[in-house]
């Protein structure tokens, strides 16, 4: 029982961690992707403004890497292309473009045109560190339901593993056991049935003890009162020897009825004992 509700709980996290993670975890994916785009834009607006301004100065200078390396982060790059077609690249340039790159390109205002792109590495990387809470978060969740679960699990079984036992002590005949009140109804009503039960056993048990006294007085006392009889009128000088002989046989014969009552009765009350089943041998 224990193992099944703790399987139920734990079932029943998994499910609702799914039904929310999984989408949640997709939605956070997507708004980290957006969010990397809208830097990406940003910075390309940035650097196309500071290479504008500078192409534009009284005495305008040739774009070169080193003009451009300061202006990237780690995974981006940048290509350059001068009006006069001339080229000029920093960063680590893409080996090849996959659907997790991000390329924005812009144009220059006195002309050439830049592209700054970043590694869709840097992406998924930033995702994960993004969605990592969250399957952190699920999986602690999973831990404290399996925990709750054992611990409610414990505590719903515990009282139907106390009726089990005293339904066994029952069964042994100890009809004068506690039975415990329980705030679980269903524990409850079991205890109840078990109250009525031992209540009603006990009282055929006395029943059949008060018989078995009664038997006892009511067979045994004139089978020996019979015998007396018998005794006293084969000894009376007035009885025939052949009716003498013959009531003296009929002795024996009390005396085994008197023996075999006396053996039912005590087999019946050692049977009705509440240790009998304990110790069949005693």
């Amino acid at each position: 029982m224990r193992e099944r509700l703790v399987a139920i709980l734990v079932g029943l996290s998994v499910a609702v961690v799914g039904l929310y993670g999984i989408p949640r975890a997709y939605l956070v994916a997507d708004l980290v992707h957006d969010s990397e785009v809208r830097k990406v834009e940003r910075s390309a607006d940035l650097i196309a403004v500071l290479l504008t301004e500078r192409l534009a100065a009284a005495e305008p200078t040739r774009v070169t890497t080193d003009d451009l390396e300061p202006l990237l982060i780690e995974g981006e790059s940048i290509e350059y292309v001068a009006p006069d077609g001339s080229l000029a690249r920093a960063g680590t340039p893409l080996a090849r473009q996959a659907a997790q790159d991000i390329s924005v390109t812009r144009e220059l205002t006195g002309g050439g045109r830049l592209t700054l792109s970043r590694s869709g590495e840097l992406i998924e990387e930033r995702v994960s560190d993004a969605v990592l809470p969250l399957v952190l978060l699920g999986a602690g969740v999973l831990l404290a339901a399996a925990v709750v679960g054992w611990v409610l699990a414990r505590r719903l079984s515990r009282p139907f593993a106390e009726l089990a036992s005293i339904a066994d002590d029952i069964g042994k005949g100890r009809f004068d056991v506690e039975v415990p009140h329980y705030n679980v109804p269903e524990a409850e009503a079991i205890g109840d049935s078990l109250r009525r039960g031992a209540r009603r056993l006990d009282e055929l048990l006395q029943r059949e003890r008060d018989l078995a006294v009664s038997a006892s007085h009511e067979l045994r006392t004139p089978i020996a009162a019979l015998r007396l009889e018998l005794e006293d009128l084969a000894m009376w000088p007035q009885t025939p020897p052949d009716v003498a002989d013959e009531l003296r046989s009929c002795i024996p014969e009390l005396t085994r009825l008197s023996e075999a009552v006396t053996h039912y009765i005590d087999t019946a009350r050692d049977q009705r004992r509440p240790d009998a089943d304990a110790d069949p041998g005693s």
